[in-house]
């Protein structure tokens, strides 16, 4: 099991030993800490917690489900790789190990399948790529409006948008189509698409031509 212990976690005990240690001794000068100015408002806080967790239990915390949750953790607002990425001029231990042996990113990556799976079940929605969810009807409408190449290319753009930033949209349907129209994008049409209208729009007008045209008895 992975963990994660707090370098120098003497200085946050309160020093008595007969007792829980109901709260722990938080500095004003870690504000002025290098490494601790920074940090994101997310990361400031989760290092605050694993401070009071560790004091409080004397010993360094275990990163399963139950104890992020009782941490109060928002996995999806920061990631906990991330975390302990920041945070590691703070930690010592287990939490050094960020190589392929760590269960933490398999435990994240778990958790993602299962919301894109839940996501399909509850919307009918296709994955394209990691993070872009269509149904069949508006991927059909998308290479309709704006053709199969530059549909992929928006899809593409925002599946890397959504998996660097995190961002959530309402639709990625109509957010791709707001994208198209702020860039101008229109469905180029082929030449043969062309050619064959206006084809048919002579062929209808022959036709009339013909029917009003006097017979020679």
């Amino acid at each position: 099991m992975q963990y994660v212990h707090i370098k120098n976690i003497k200085r946050y005990n309160p020093g008595y030993t007969d007792r829980k240690h109901l709260w722990s001794k938080i500095y004003w000068d870690i504000f002025l800490d290098e490494n601790f100015q920074t940090l994101s408002e997310i990361a400031r806080y989760r290092l605050i917690s694993l401070i009071v967790f560790e004091v409080y239990y004397q010993k360094p915390v275990p990163l399963t489900d139950m104890h992020i949750r009782l941490l109060g953790w928002d996995v999806k607002k920061l990631s906990i790789q991330l975390t302990l990425q920041m945070l590691h001029t703070f930690l010592s231990g287990g939490t050094t190990d960020f190589g392929c042996h760590s269960h933490i990113p398999l435990i994240e990556k778990r958790r993602e399948e299962k919301r894109r799976e839940d996501m399909v079940c509850v919307t009918n929605k296709l994955p394209h790529g990691d993070f872009v969810l269509l149904t069949e009807e508006e991927f059909k409408k998308l290479e309709s409006a704006l053709g199969s190449k530059l549909t992929g290319e928006y899809i593409n753009k925002l599946n890397n948008y959504i998996g660097s930033k995190g961002t959530k949209y309402k639709s990625h349907y109509h957010t791709i189509l707001m994208w198209a129209s702020k860039d101008g994008t229109q469905h180029p049409k082929s030449k043969v698409d062309v050619n064959t209208k206006e084809f048919e729009e002579k062929l209808e007008s022959w036709k009339k031509e013909i029917e009003t045209r006097p017979t020679n008895l």
